[in-house]
């Protein structure tokens, strides 16, 4: 069985922003080059994402400072209420009155669960925006070469989404490459994973490698 195909590497990653979009402000490696995992592949102007960070760490710090507030109005319900509670088993206020500081005590304790979850809340919303703003700075999942690089410094980028996101480069590992090749359908039948495949490559016109056959799709 004899087919063509091309030689690609068994491993290659799109590099894509995740999320944020906007301009490349670093490209450290070009296309050939070797990467290490964790090494930075791509920058990106983080400022619109570092200043959502900034507004959030007020609103959280803003929300404490709302729930310490309502604590303190709370520990006066209550201290209120308790007293005439006391006063109100003697007899010695209406009933409107202590109905007066029960709601009063009910309605700080509501206040303060609310303010409560609000700080968790912006919380929440403070994680996310360190998140993105982390995301401005693509790290190299893996050990590699650059194998393509189809952006430039000053590039606007777009993020993954609903639609796919703008592809900036490409990492592989050279050092395991595949041959993927068309089969006829009328020789596929003669071909098992295991075979013994001997393949010829255009940059070596006086060599042949010895292959195998891994998958059959």
């Amino acid at each position: 069985v004899t087919a063509t195909g091309k030689i690609q590497p068994e491993v290659e990653v799109k590099i894509t922003p995740d999320s944020v979009y906007g301009e490349i402000l670093a490209l450290p490696f070009r296309e050939g080059d070797a990467v290490k995992k964790g090494e930075l592949l791509v920058k990106i102007k983080p400022d619109f994402y570092q200043a959502q960070v900034e507004q959030q760490e007020a609103a959280v710090n803003s929300a404490r400072a709302t729930a310490i507030l309502s604590n303190a109005k709370l520990e006066k319900a209550e201290q209120d209420w308790k007293q005439y509670q006391d006063l109100y088993q003697r007899k010695l206020v209406s009933d409107s009155d202590y109905t007066t500081y029960k709601t009063n005590y009910d309605g700080a304790k509501a206040a303060y669960a609310s303010a409560l979850a609000n700080v968790q809340e912006n919380e929440g919303l403070l994680s996310q925006a360190r998140d993105q703003l982390s995301k401005t700075l693509i790290y190299s999942p893996m050990d590699g070469s650059v194998s393509s690089r189809s952006c430039e410094v000053g590039e606007r980028v777009v993020a993954t989404g609903q639609f796919s996101g703008t592809e900036i480069m490409r990492v592989a590992d050279l050092s395991s490459m595949e041959a993927r090749v068309d089969v006829n359908e009328n020789d596929i039948v003669n071909v098992k994973v295991g075979d013994h495949a001997l393949i010829s490559i255009d940059a070596y016109p006086n060599r042949k490698f010895n292959g195998m056959v891994k998958e059959i799709a």
